[in-house]
């Protein structure tokens, strides 16, 4: 079995910002041998016209105000403790 949350970066991110976050196009990033990359996008961001696999550049291109934060820093930060606790509430709220 296998389980994919297309959201669960931006969606800590969410809730680590707090209330009014989606106010701005806010994008998380990887570094990469190119230049950073969007791993994934708010609501803002999506409709200002960044999408995941996207260099940060081009999104900046469409969207100048763009706001950055490292895709890297969420996943280090909490380690995988806070990744299953997020599968564990998924799986209590499904039921």
């Amino acid at each position: 079995m296998a389980i994919w949350l297309a959201r669960l970066a931006i969606d800590r991110w969410r809730h680590n910002a707090g209330e009014g976050a989606d106010a701005e196009p806010t994008v998380l990033t990887t570094e990469t041998a190119h230049g950073p990359r969007i791993d994934a996008a708010n609501d803002a961001g999506l409709a200002a016209g960044a999408k995941a696999g996207m260099r940060l550049a081009d999104a900046r291109a469409l969207c100048p105000g763009l706001k950055t934060g490292s895709a890297d820093g969420l996943l280090t930060a909490g380690g995988a403790s806070d990744c299953t606790s997020v599968v564990e509430a998924e799986r209590r709220l499904s039921r």
